[in-house]
């Protein structure tokens, strides 16, 4: 689980800013309320950050997405990394951009810090927190020249032969400059830190507002996932019965011989492909057994008093409707309770209807045992989700800008509110920050200046 997020100087962000999901002592929903393995880690499982266009919410979707990137993927031999300091302030333009992930992996707390600028990877740490104490499980400080400084004393306790040392530091010492360590020691096999790794990979998924479920296709073959999907569309009353899947061979597409030729010797086994034609149309290939299969996205709709389902092309559905679709596995996850999942989604209402997005953030509450450990984490527009019925105060978050034109991230929990108080038109009215100082828009043809 997440516990907070810091990042400093990256796009909008300017000054470091804090995205907390440590639970206040407010008393509402408190059964949702996660209690950690450590004495106070109460952990929340729900936050809405909400902020006026280009007040930064995005850009704190990016800065998750960016620190993921390098850990889970890393970065080329010499290639750049690709970091945007903050540029109104010209001392911050050559400065490094600085990450912070304290996570709960586990059962142990982990703090995860790196700076990077577009060269290198400035300083890198790990840290163990315990309760009374800390520990540092390895530290790496290039900010004083070329050469990166490392303290690795936390292996000398593990009791490892002089050779596991020895490849240890080999592997520090040996890391690309734009290359994490975190990164490297998966590469490596070194799986002292495996788990911190995983968590990246498998348990923070993010999913912004251009994002495709790509393998529904296929992954609407297992049982779970297509009753689920059932159910939630029924639910969300779409006019959808069920979705299918149309499977077929390459043979029946009608695609171009250089594009064939393309996808017969890219896709390897195991892997797939999403191809998308300009009017929504899609079709998932992937290679299995040898073959290049490819299947088809469908709905099935019933007209009342009608029998006979009629299938449709999920291009043909709405935006919303499809976006509904793309979100399903996400939800699916979330709903799992045996998963160790933080989903992190940017723009959750685009082309959604207010009640449809409230209805999936109330089912996911709803099915959440209070022992889980999965997150929802959204941004968001929507000002009627501004709700004490259905969010706590420390699990909404404001984005605004100052002056200076950086970012700064404010918790509704600082606020003095009553319970019962109607949060939507104080938001509204601007009391809370996160909404644009609009003034009425010169909506008129300019003046060109000529005279007749």
């Amino acid at each position: 689980m997440l516990i907070r997020f810091k990042v400093e100087n990256y796009r909008s962000f300017g000054k470091e800013v804090e995205f907390s999901c440590l639970a206040t002592l407010e008393r509402s929903h408190r059964q949702r309320v996660l209690n950690g393995p450590q004495p106070g880690l109460r952990l929340l499982p729900v936050a809405a950050i909400y902020g006026a266009n280009a007040s930064g919410k995005s850009n704190l979707y990016r800065a998750v997405e960016l620190a993921r990137k390098l850990v889970v993927s890393g970065v080329k031999l010499e290639a750049p990394i690709a970091v945007q300091p903050f540029r109104l302030d010209p001392a911050r333009r050559s400065a490094p951009s600085c990450f912070y992930f304290e996570v709960l992996v586990q059962n142990r707390v982990l703090g995860y810090r790196f700076a990077v600028d577009r060269e290198r990877v400035v300083t890198e740490s790990l840290t163990e927190f315990r309760p009374g104490s800390e520990r540092l499980l390895f530290a790496r400080d290039a900010s004083g020249g070329s050469e990166a400084e490392w303290d690795l004393r936390y292996f000398n306790g593990l009791g490892l032969t002089g050779e596991d040392l020895r490849f240890i530091q080999f592997v520090a010492k040996g890391t690309p400059k734009n290359q994490l360590f975190l990164r490297e020691a998966h590469g490596r096999n070194l799986k002292y830190f495996e788990p911190l790794w995983k968590w990246f990979r498998h348990s923070l998924l993010l999913v912004d507002p251009q994002s495709t479920a790509s393998g529904l296709e296929f992954q609407l073959q297992e049982d779970g996932l297509k009753e689920f999907s059932t159910q939630v569309l029924r639910g969300a009353d779409v006019g959808i019965e069920r979705l299918g899947t149309e499977l077929g061979s390459l043979d029946s597409l009608d695609l171009p011989e250089e594009l064939r030729q393309r996808l017969e010797s890219d896709c390897k086994e195991g892997q797939g492909v999403l191809l998308r034609s300009r009017d929504g149309h899609r079709l998932n290939l992937r290679r299995e057994d040898g073959e290049l299969k490819v299947a088809k996205l469908v709905s099935y709709h019933r007209a009342e008093g009608v029998g006979e389902e009629m299938a449709f092309d999920i291009g043909e559905e709405s935006d919303g409707t499809q976006r509904v679709v793309d979100l399903l596995p996400t939800f699916h996850d979330l709903a799992n309770a045996d998963r160790d999942v933080v989903v992190f989604v940017d723009e959750i209402d685009r082309s959604l209807h207010s009640k449809l997005t409230r209805g999936l953030i109330e089912g996911y509450l709803g099915c959440r045992p209070a022992n889980a450990r999965s997150q929802l984490l959204f941004t968001t527009h929507d000002a009627t989700l501004l709700d004490q019925e259905l969010f706590r105060r420390d699990e909404v978050w404001m984005l605004d800008k100052n002056d200076r034109g950086e970012s700064e991230l404010t918790s509704l929990g600082d606020f003095r509110l009553r319970g019962d108080k109607r949060l939507m038109k104080d938001y509204l009215m601007g009391r809370f920050g996160g909404v644009p100082r609009v003034q009425r828009l010169p909506l008129r043809p300019a003046a060109t200046g000529l005279s007749s």
